[in-house]
């Protein structure tokens, strides 16, 4: 986008400064990422309404909202006046919000059991049993088809047409608000040329991801759908927040997506201690564990997958307040600016803020701009909406 500098590197560039594995692991990460916690659990089905583990019809059960398909969303109270629907749609702005700035994550009462886990946790940190999946063999093939400047996207899509998990993924990327375009797209030919290359290598992990080690035991699938949800809604907001500012909107929607990593590694562990034991953590003692550790495991992550110097800066460190002089610094307001808002809409541990007032939102300049509150009041629905538009690898 003109004016804009990327972290993503051009699939096109052709520079020698940048392998090829690091420009495709770079993007990569927006799908690896979004799967990786949906390999960790999620139901049979496509979900018809976003769910999480956090109560989201407190905050928003008296709004009446539309499914993808066009049904309404409503609870059992039935209409409501105007007040009332005004006074829930100014979600950004709840009558008992006081805080301006995230506050401290506390470190809850936790069991030997709980402590035993962090004690893995450091373990992990200290460069044992660190370990990341390994691409699938159907997403070599195509990479390897498209690693040839020669291959066609008609050649591609016959290696694609190879496996019916990548197809479909394929299908459903080309058909996502993202990418949609005027009319569905129904054949896998048109579906790859309306992607283009680069946007298939970002799929490419996704197959990795689905037959990684990830199982789907016990606590664990519940936690990987809730991040995997937490995930998105962050990939999304950040995307919208990008439109107020002069950074590119693919890097916020890749840097929403990845920005906390490193909760991959904490459920990996959760997942494969809690069998042994016959514990399970607690909500708010995961939560802790992901949010102490989250960014030096996403930074060990980034550096093993050699994403670019910048984009590994920022998941190493996006929740201190950024220098004035920080070249990144508008990246990491707006994923400030996401984290507080995905608490107050019901896909992250609840905050109440007082949005306009926050020093994300004062900083960008954007607590006087009436197009910004235009942008929050429909956000909560186009992120569940998103969401559901998404699917996982049991969909397929």
């Amino acid at each position: 986008m003109p004016g804009r500098s990327g972290l993503i590197p051009s699939a096109l560039s052709g520079e020698a400064t940048l392998g090829f594995w690091e420009w495709v692991l770079c993007g990569s990460v927006i799908f690896t990422i979004a799967w990786s916690f949906y390999a960790l659990g999620s139901s049979p089905q496509v979900r018809a309404e976003s769910t999480t583990p956090y109560d989201r019809k407190a905050l928003f059960g008296r709004r009446k909202r539309n499914r993808p398909d066009g049904t309404a969303c409503r609870n059992a109270t039935g209409e409501f006046s105007d007040e009332e629907e005004e006074s829930v749609d100014r979600w950004w702005d709840p009558a008992e919000a006081t805080l301006v700035e995230p506050p401290e994550v506390e470190r809850p009462e936790m069991p030997t059991e709980a402590r035993a886990v962090e004690s893995l946790l450091v373990s992990q940190l200290d460069g044992h049993d660190l370990r990341i999946p390994p691409l699938a063999g159907s997403a070599e093939r195509v990479l390897q088809r498209l690693r040839d400047r020669k291959a066609s996207l008609t050649e591609v899509a016959e290696v694609i047409a190879e496996d019916q998990v990548v197809a479909t993924a394929v299908m459903r990327m080309a058909n996502s608000p993202l990418y949609r375009g005027s009319q569905k797209i129904t054949a896998l030919n048109p579906a790859v040329v309306r992607l283009g290359a680069t946007a298939i290598k970002t799929l490419m992990l996704q197959e990795s991801l689905r037959v990684a080690t990830f199982s789907r035991r016990g606590a664990a699938s519940e936690l990987g759908d809730m991040l995997w949800q937490r995930s998105v809604a962050s990939a999304w907001i950040a995307h919208g927040l990008s439109a107020f500012t002069d950074v590119d909107p693919d890097d916020m929607f890749l840097l929403g997506l990845v920005q906390d990593i490193g909760n991959v590694m904490v459920l990996q562990t959760v997942e494969q201690w809690e069998p042994t034991v016959g514990y399970q953590l607690a909500l708010e003692e995961f939560e802790y564990l992901c949010s102490a550790y989250h960014e030096r495991f996403g930074g060990l992550i980034a550096a093993n997958w050699s994403l670019p110097g910048q984009l590994q800066e920022i998941i190493r460190d996006h929740h201190g307040t950024p220098d004035v002089d920080d070249p990144s610094r508008a990246h990491r307001l707006l994923l400030q600016l996401t984290d507080m808002i995905n608490g107050m809409i019901g896909y992250a541990p609840p905050r109440a803020y007082k949005l306009l007032e926050t020093r994300p939102v004062r900083d960008l300049g954007l607590r006087d701009r009436s197009d910004f509150l235009t942008f929050l009041e429909g956000l909560p629905d186009q992120v569940e909406q998103s969401i559901c538009s998404v699917g996982g690898p049991g969909s397929h």
